[in-house]
């Protein structure tokens, strides 16, 4: 995956933006600069709308200000809640096998037509002769007309993930690992939660 120099948190009160960085000793990595932007909310505006006009404002106005880049490779995660994910149970642990048919085990489990969707996928911890799986899926229309929006702006993520998953991956790269871990994110509409098992995603809620 190409080197991540902004992660971006485009939430409904707020725009939040982080660079990377490394603390050191028991910290792990955190951000090395960082900055917010309120959101102006939209009168009658959709909680359910992936990018409202209030957010390109304010998506807007920090590219005007330099906080974002052009030469930034910005990552940026889609909330979970308007993205539909399923956790699957394969029989197997080898990695190419799960690649090649979990397509075809979503495929029954997901409310639309998979070619008309993009996949992702998370491993979860399982048992020993099988594999957790957590895959997500967004329809293809609603991610280009969200890309697209963005680029107007001046903005090309090079990595797009859920919030979820954005969420433990954070974690796990700032934090020691531990036997069992809970997250909890707040945020001003929605409330995102993570369980973490032995340093690994084990389940998560949006």
């Amino acid at each position: 995956m190409q080197t991540i120099t902004l992660g971006l948190d485009i939430g409904q009160y707020a725009i939040k933006g982080a660079r990377p960085g490394r603390l050191g000793g028991m910290l792990g990595v955190g951000p090395a600069d960082s900055f917010e932007k309120r959101v102006q909310r939209d009168q009658g505006g959709d909680p359910f709308c992936l990018l409202s006009e209030g957010q390109k404002a304010a998506l807007r106005e920090l590219v005007s200000e330099g906080k974002i880049r052009p030469s930034d490779d910005v990552a940026v995660s889609l909330p979970g809640h308007l993205i539909s994910n399923r956790e699957i149970v394969l029989p197997f642990t080898d990695p190419q096998k799960i690649r090649k048919t979990l397509y075809y085990e979503a495929e029954g489990q997901l409310p639309f037509n998979l070619e008309e969707a993009v996949i992702g996928y998370q491993l979860l911890p399982g048992q020993a002769a099988s594999t957790r799986v957590l895959v997500f899926a967004a329809p293809k229309k609603m991610l280009a007309n969200y890309l697209e929006s963005l680029a107007e702006i001046g903005i090309d993520p090079v990595h797009i993930s859920i919030d979820q998953v954005a969420l433990y991956h954070y974690f796990a790269a700032a934090f020691p690992k531990g036997d069992r871990q809970f997250v909890i994110d707040i945020g001003a509409t929605k409330t995102v939660l993570c369980g973490i098992r032995e340093g690994r995603l084990d389940w998560t809620r949006s």
